[in-house]
């Protein structure tokens, strides 16, 4: 992305007078330092003198999305495109924006564009495919994702998601063979393993499962679901103990995420510790009063008092 900055901010430079290149390249100049407060600035200045530039939208937009400003990163993106219909940097970079702000059908819009315009592009295809999969779209993921690796990717990403859309349809051996791919495209993938372990746990492989699981967060994975998954899996052999340091890094990642709670709940009573169970039940009440599984193992835990 910052090349690119470089390239458009040459470009631009030639283009107009010196008043519009002096904020231009000084906003480049901020925004390949980090300082994207000052970066807006000066692209502000610069469409002052020259508010139909695409490419200060393009830029300005690139900086609100790294202040998380997804909104304004959107509205610039908007108008980068009206001015350049066709632009597919602004097409990717759009759809890489609305998934970011969970609008996977907009994001679905401009992959779709983008493959009208080049037939042949696997990162549209690919982000396409990805924006499908965190719909939960499994069936309508894998091929597009079957496309970008035809394409000849070899991507470990496109095998990552592939293998857990398969995993996720219940087709395990062909999920596995995908994970397997990933990890010797990139054995030092955290994702890959984290995933594998994840099919592994459901063919019920309890132990291969564990040993991605670890994997992942020997390799630095700091998701608390890794922990939570890897302490699923300890609970599915019945030991508890290390379900329970699992369960507590989780929270300490997450101190908001239910499950953790629950799960680390369900362990201390299967270990006997009753009231530390209930503590942790009541906890996940706290978040969310309409959560029945916790209810339910409260209430249990009440009668084994």
């Amino acid at each position: 992305m910052l090349a690119y900055l470089a390239v458009v901010a040459g470009a631009c430079g030639k283009a107009l007078g010196d008043d519009f290149k002096s904020y231009y390249i000084r906003g480049i100049e901020f925004s390949r330092a980090g300082d994207y407060e000052s970066a807006v600035e000066r692209f502000d200045k610069a469409l002052e003198h020259n508010p139909d530039s695409p490419d200060v939208h393009y830029v300005r937009a690139y900086a609100h999305y790294r202040m998380n400003d997804l909104d304004k990163a959107i509205g610039d993106l908007d108008l980068a495109i009206q001015l350049e219909p066709d632009d597919e940097d602004a097409l990717k970079f759009r759809g890489l924006v609305h998934v970011s702000r969970g609008d996977y059908p907009s994001a679905i819009a401009d992959m779709d564009r983008l493959i009208e315009l080049d037939a042949d592009n696997v990162d549209a295809y690919f982000r396409r495919g990805y924006a499908n999969y965190l719909k939960e779209e499994y069936d309508k993921a894998i091929p597009d994702l079957n496309k970008a690796v035809q394409l000849g990717s070899d991507n470990y990403e496109h095998y990552i998601y592939r293998g857990s859309a398969y995993s996720y349809l219940g087709r395990h051996e062909t999920a596995l063979a995908d994970l397997g791919r990933a990890i010797e495209l990139n054995p030092e993938s955290g994702l890959a393993h984290w995933q594998r372990g994840l099919a592994y746990g459901r063919e019920e492989d309890y132990g291969s499962a564990i040993l991605d699981f670890n994997r992942a967060v020997q390799l630095g994975t700091e998701d608390s679901g890794v922990y939570v998954d890897r302490r699923i899996a300890y609970s599915a052999l019945g030991i508890h103990d290390d379900a329970i340091s699992d369960f507590s890094r989780a929270i300490h990642l997450n101190p908001r995420g239910e499950d953790a709670y629950l799960y680390r709940g369900i362990s201390h009573l299967a270990t006997g510790n009753v009231e530390t169970a209930i503590a942790d039940f009541d906890r996940v009440l706290e978040l969310n009063p309409d959560n029945v599984d916790a209810r339910a193992s409260k209430e249990l835990a009440i009668r084994q008092r």
